[in-house]
């Protein structure tokens, strides 16, 4: 039976200095965490190949993706009111949040590149749409809190 390392705690309310293992080597400078290759961005670069289209054959019956790999957490500016619908439709339908998103994704991802180019312009348009009503607003808003001048 291998001995396991012992676990250190660092505390940054201690005034104490963590003890080194004595089993550790301890470099004059401390190493500099690397990023996961995962963690890098990747240029937006359209993919090569569609997806396999379903095969209704009797030997994959319900085959859809086959998604076994590692999962990332992935962060992106959203809409609000977008956020209030999903989250609405996971209530509603009783679907996890997660489920719904990937399901949308996917399904949209299935579409010819002419469909999701529009829907992409579409949602471009609607975006600086609501950008210009929110500067209106804003500018409004102002107009109503200063003070009348006479």
């Amino acid at each position: 039976m291998s001995a396991r390392p012992r676990l250190v705690l660092d505390d940054p309310l201690d005034g104490r200095q963590p003890t080194p293992r004595p089993d550790a080597e301890r470099e004059a400078e401390p190493a500099r965490r690397q990023p996961r290759a995962s963690a890098k961005l990747r240029p937006a670069v359209p993919p090569t190949r569609k997806p396999a289209p379903i095969s209704n054959k009797s030997d994959q019956p319900n085959e859809w993706r086959d998604w076994a790999g590692p999962k990332r957490v992935a962060s992106f500016r959203l809409p609000d009111e977008l956020l209030d619908e999903v989250n609405a439709a996971s209530e509603e339908l009783g679907i996890p949040i997660g489920h719904l998103v990937i399901a949308g994704i996917t399904s949209l991802l299935d579409q010819p590149a002419d469909e999701i180019t529009a829907l992409a312009d579409r949602t471009a348009q609607t975006l600086v749409r609501g950008k210009r009503n929110a500067a209106r607003r804003k500018k409004a808003t102002e107009k109503i809190a200063q003070p009348a001048e006479s």
